[in-house]
């Protein structure tokens, strides 16, 4: 999320060229609980937990940091909305998990840190690496954002066939996403 050319830098300077009313996290996170969910289970988030930020204790323990900001209502509530929608029409409509999605920089393939980060925060449901710098600079800009992102792997043990699980996981987030575009204009028309 941070750096040169990373999301946070990416999305300041979209949102300065474009003045969107709204920037939307898309593409591929990592799920917790492979008893709960499936890849290519989408994620949309209701708040996102920046996991890096946290007090590392005399002990060894850690104690997280940071705030939990709470995505954009006119946005989830439209996901919400689809995805009930679609949901009762659709004999193949992905499932999908609202509530909180980690972030941070690390890219995860590793069970003992995914299972530390399920401690900590045992609410969550996914996460991913990019949503902190969106968020910091749609903040900012006092601009509208969410994220919505499938499921392609547990954040361990990602084997041999991440492309098609990528490709599975982003196909289903840009449905959810497009399904919630269909139902009308979110934002007046300037």
């Amino acid at each position: 999320s941070g750096g040169v050319g990373a999301a946070q830098q990416r999305t300041n300077d979209a949102i300065s060229h474009w003045r969107p009313a709204a920037v939307i996290s898309v593409g591929i996170a990592f799920g917790m609980d492979e008893t709960k969910q499936a890849l290519g289970d989408v994620l949309i988030a209701s708040q996102i937990q920046d996991y890096e930020l946290a007090k590392l204790n005399r002990d060894g323990t850690v104690t997280p940091r940071g705030d939990k900001p709470s995505t954009s209502d006119p946005l989830l509530n439209r996901l919400r909305s689809a995805h009930a929608i679609c949901k009762r029409q659709l004999s193949d409509w992905p499932p999908v998990a609202f509530g909180l999605v980690l972030s941070g920089q690390k890219l995860l393939d590793n069970l003992d840190y995914r299972e530390s980060l399920k401690r900590l925060y045992p609410q969550a449901v996914g996460g991913e690496m990019e949503c902190t710098g969106l968020y910091v600079s749609a903040t900012r800009a006092k601009v509208d954002w969410i994220l919505v992102k499938g499921i392609c792997d547990w954040g361990h043990n990602k084997g041999n066939q991440q492309d098609a699980r990528q490709r599975l996981a982003a196909r289903n987030a840009t449905r959810v996403l497009k399904a919630a575009f269909d139902i009308g204009p979110l934002y007046p028309v300037s």
